[in-house]
């Protein structure tokens, strides 16, 4: 019975297959008036789309609409005949060249001056409302004010509101906004359009309450209004007069191509299995391709692009199986792929999405690169570029996010992610959810038009409200502002060897009154990388002391490689009015949950900054070392228990201060002022009774007590440890403190030399240690490595890696091979030399000069390790041997060369590292003899190393008064000056100052009555 059911069936195809037929059109051969049957010829074909419109109802199963290449069709489709499963009606396309296009572009002519660069067309065809402007193939936003490139990124912020209005206290009346259209940023994630009734003053009314609702000192701006445009491409469209304004400055109209969108939707599929094979639609002013008419099934759009589209390039609502393969969308001023409603078991695969809602004015509601309210759907191998909220949002059961290259994302909104999903307020279990092997960076976050400009909430993997039941195994998440993994009020989470690097924490798992504890977690394998030092691997928060309730966690690396140290929080609320904080890291015997079962740290330590000037007179904190009983100190805690005890017999340096209490405590040592042009080195020692966990900051004396820099947490154990904390750049403040506030619920410390100091630091550059590898494509990728590294497993890699699909990788390089590059160039030096004379250094080397070679690079350390490019020597136009020879000077003690061959092709080669020692910038850089003048020696010879015209220097005496100034003319170089000693200078010991040295600035020496 089954094999004559399958005969059957292939039979019935088979005829349908037969009688199947193909009509053909071309715009440029193409007649309307032909019959059905010349029409089925390619050299006979129709020529519209509303020739189509009109017989669409006429075909058959199987039948196919051809288009012929390189021609464009103006007009919409509208589907309304369905083929069969077997036998899909199929739109696509005949002959050789460019896909055909289905556009909704008209081009605008017939362009006016009306002064100030604005130029004006009469716009024939009639539309309520213009979303799509494309010049020169740029897609343009609506003129708005203040300009997108404003500060605030154009946003204007609003004090108050009521349901109808807001009021900006710094807006005037200079401009009358009545008629025009407000922009309001009504929540992180959302965006509102309202028209406006009229403006008074500060005050902007609208006749419609704001659907998301408003939220004083968020953002808005004003469009759709002629006086908005002052800005190369910005337009309005007087939708009453049918005319087109568009601001094109000084330029020449005739070099501009301006196109509208003028065709609402350009494809609508009203039936069911229905192809779209190879077409390009482009120029909707609305949707590319649209449908809401329920209980349809089997649309595919393969091979196919989808440009320009005034809203969303799909939105579908009532389709199941509908299947996205091999497109291109671009330029989508909301959504790419919306499927906004019930479409059930949908593919979306191997597509290119780019540039979808980045311009703010255009967004309707909220804009995504795939988003689908439905179960079922497949979203694989997808490259999703430049979103402006969320990469790709799913929800329901049985959903697979595998394989998708989601990059950058959260530009416009924020409180979003690259992959996002939200089960919401009801606890609705859902089952088979896989997020595997994607790769998600740069998520950028939006804070501009919110309250908060330093919050930067945009997620790689979010999992909100109430979501449960998602496996997240094989991802790479980096570069995303706020966290990597981020967990909300979720349940029966999977997360396993995933790699997150450098986000602002790697992994955040929280629970607050929105929804349900988070539990059930199982996190094991993965790679926490904190690239910066300020970054967390991993945070915990809660309402209740529950972790040991989160699940299991096990063979997971915590690496920060500039601060190893305390890497993961937990924090909950203990009803007190305060939050207790806890810290680990892989050392801790505990981890959150109880128990410690992970793999590692980072296997290498990387100082974060190098000190280059500091000037330990100066602490701004004086009595630092207590000698006597410390002023200026405040301690604060919840239950009124910090107190601070000044001792003569700690274990430090005998005099200290003792820092306790019962709960976590806030100790305040008052200095002064701090501006926010320096940087300043935090020094101290500490010892602990038991061990205290300290978050050390700068902070305001008085309200609002706004912290004023960065955040360190240091551990203080029962072994004496001195300190170092960088301050870089803080907030400018007249009276601030240094504050230490214990994590701990019982603590006990004693502090010592405490010492706050201006100085300069040269940061790390960590791009110099640690290196991000990873692999977008669906084919292996060979990468060169040119040094020795280690990643976090310690394993070492060198030579070339290759990275399989989807893979990734966080190397650090081998500190003995940061001065051996393995690059190879086609052009090799091995005849690096340096000689030095006097305070310069000669770099001399050879080459053969081939048509491979394109420059040299001379690159200088001070360590051997941190080299810098100082200068760039080109070749001279002939090929064979070379010589070449640079001077390098000012110098320092010791410094460290090496050669840089580089080739056309950007490979390179790398000489031997030289090292030269000079007195030049150090202790010898000048000098004075003899030390002992009398009468029979009488001459003070100075030698000294200059690149100035002269050279200036005092005597003064042991009180600190001046004797005599002494300015020498003096020759670039080294210069050996005399100077005679006056018969009237009286014995004893002098100084001989030169302000201009940058290292020893005095020198002493001594006059005596008595030759010797």
């Amino acid at each position: 019975m089954r094999q004559f059911t399958l005969s059957f069936l292939l039979l019935l195809w088979c005829s349908w297959q037969c009688l199947a037929t193909t009509y053909y059109f071309s715009t440029a051969q193409g007649n309307d008036s032909r019959s059905p049957l010349l029409a089925q010829n390619s050299k006979t074909p129709w020529q519209t789309t509303a020739k189509l419109n009109a017989f669409f109802g006429e075909l058959q199963p199987g039948d196919s609409i051809l288009f012929k290449r390189g021609e464009v069709f103006f007009g919409s489709i509208q589907a309304s005949k369905s083929g069969s499963p077997l036998s899909p009606i199929v739109l696509g396309a005949y002959g050789k060249g460019e896909r055909p296009v289905i556009s909704g572009f008209t081009t605008v002519s017939n362009w006016k001056s009306v002064g100030g660069g604005i130029y004006e067309s009469p716009f024939l065809i009639n539309q309520s409302a213009v979303n799509l402007v494309v010049i020169n193939g740029i897609n343009h936003a609506m003129g708005r004010y203040p300009n997108a490139n404003a500060g605030n990124k154009g946003y204007l912020n609003f004090e108050s509101h009521g349901a109808n209005y807001i009021v900006d206290e710094q807006l005037t009346s200079a401009t009358n906004w009545d008629n025009a259209e407000l922009v309001v940023r009504s929540t992180r994630y959302t965006i509102d359009k309202v028209k406006i009734s009229s403006h008074s003053q500060k005050q902007i009314n609208f006749g419609t309450e704001i659907p998301n609702g408003l939220m004083d000192g968020y953002g808005y701006f004003i469009q759709n209004h002629l006086k908005t445009l002052d800005k190369f491409g910005e337009w309005y469209y007087n939708s009453s007069t049918k005319k087109l304004y568009v601001f094109l400055g000084n330029s020449k109209v005739s070099s501009f191509k301006v196109q509208v969108g003028t065709i609402d939707v350009l494809i609508e599929p009203r039936a069911s299995n229905l192809v779209i094979d190879n077409l390009t639609i482009k120029g909707a002013n609305q949707y590319g391709v649209f449908c809401d008419w329920s209980n349809l099934q089997n649309l595919k759009i393969v091979n196919s692009q989808i440009l320009y589209s005034g809203i969303d390039a799909i939105q579908l609502s009532g389709r199941s199986n509908f299947v996205l393969e091999n497109c291109t969308i671009n330029f989508s001023n909301s959504k790419a792929v919306n499927l906004n409603y019930n479409n059930p078991h949908a593919i979306v695969k191997n597509n290119t999405i780019r540039n979808s809602g980045i311009h703010p004015g255009m967004i309707v509601g909220q804009s995504y690169g795939i988003v689908n309210y439905a179960k079922g759907m497949v979203a694989q191998n997808n490259t999703i570029i430049n979103t402006g909220y969320v990469g790709i949002r799913f929800f329901g059961d049985s959903n697979l996010i595998k394989n998708n290259f989601i990059d950058t994302f959260c530009t416009i909104l924020d409180d979003g992610a690259g992959i996002y999903t939200w089960t919401g307020g009801k606890d609705i279990p859902f089952f088979k959810r896989s997020i595997v092997g994607n790769i998600v960076i740069n998520g950028l976050a939006a804070p501009e038009g919110t309250n908060e400009l330093n919050f930067f909430p945009a997620e790689g993997i979010y999992l909100d409200d109430n979501t449960t039941n998602v496996e997240i195994f094989d991802n790479t998440v980096a570069n995303c502002k706020n966290n990597g993994i981020f967990i909300h009020n979720s349940r029966s989470i999977q997360i396993q060897n995933n790699l997150l690097f450098n986000n602002g924490i790697q992994l955040l798992s929280v629970h607050d009154h929105l929804a349900g504890p988070v539990s059930d977690l199982t996190v094991t394998d993965n790679q926490f990388f904190s690239k910066k030092q300020e970054q967390v691997a991993a945070s915990y928060k809660s309402l209740d002391n529950d972790f040991a309730n989160l699940g299991n966690f096990s063979g997971n690396y915590y690496a920060r490689p500039f601060d190893d140290d305390l890497t993961i929080i937990s924090e909950y609320d203990n009803y007190q009015g305060n939050r207790k904080k806890k810290f680990y890291d892989v050392k801790s015997p505990q981890m959150v949950t109880g128990q410690n079962q992970e793999a590692g740290g980072s296997p290498l330590k990387i100082n974060p900054f190098t000190v280059l000037s500091l000037d330990e007179s100066l602490n701004k904190y004086p009595n630092g070392n207590f000698e006597s009983s410390p002023t200026n100190v405040y301690c604060w805690s919840a239950d009124g228990a910090c107190r601070t005890d000044w001792t003569s017999t700690s274990a430090l340096d005998q005099k200290a201060m003792k820092i306790s209490g019962a709960s976590s405590g806030l100790l305040s040592l008052e200095f002064g002022a701090i501006t926010k042009t320096k940087q300043y080195l935090l020094r101290f020692s500490a010892i602990g009774q038991v061990e205290t966990h300290i978050e050390v900051s700068l902070r305001q004396i008085n309200s609002p007590w706004k912290t004023l820099s960065t955040i360190r947490t240091i551990r203080i154990t029962p072994t004496r440890s001195e300190y170092e904390v960088l301050f870089s750049f803080p907030a400018s403040e007249t009276a601030a403190c240094i504050m230490f506030q214990a994590a701990s619920e019982n603590f006990s410390y004693w502090l010592d030399n405490v010492q706050l100091l201006e100085t300069s630091v040269s940061m790390t550059n960590p791009d110099d240690y640690i290196r991000f590898e990873y692999n977008p494509s669906t084919v292996n990728k060979t990468i060169q490595l040119g040094a020795n590294y280690l990643d976090l497993e310690k394993r070492e890699h060198s030579g070339q890696l290759v990275l399989r699909p989807f893979e990734s990788i966080v190397l650090l390089k081998d500190p003995q091979s940061l001065s051996r590059v393995e690059s190879r160039a086609s052009t090799v030096n091995s005849n690096f030399r340096t000689q030095v004379n006097e305070c310069k250094i000669a770099l001399n080397w050879g080459s053969v000069v081939d048509e491979n070679l394109s420059h040299f690079e001379l690159e200088k350390s001070e360590d051997g390790t941190n080299f810098e490019l100082f200068a760039i020597v080109n070749k001279e136009e002939y090929y064979g041997f070379q010589t070449f020879e640079y001077i390098d000077s000012p110098l320092v003690a010791t410094n460290y060369y090496r050669l840089k061959t580089v080739n056309l092709d950007k490979k390179f080669t790398y000489s031997e590292v030289l090292q030269e020692r000079v007195a030049c910038d150090s202790d010898d850089s000048w000098m004075i003899y003899p030390t002992v003048l009398s009468k029979g020696q009488s001459t003070l010879t100075i030698k000294i190393y200059t690149d100035q015209p002269t050279a200036t220097f005092t005597i003064v005496d042991q009180l600190g008064r001046v004797i005599k100034t002494i300015v020498e003319q003096t020759v670039s170089g080294w210069n050996k000056l005399n100077w005679e000693l006056p018969a009237d200078v009286a014995s004893g010991n002098y100084y001989l100052v030169h302000a201009d040295s940058q290292r020893k600035k005095v020198l002493p020496f001594m006059v005596i009555t008595t030759s010797y």
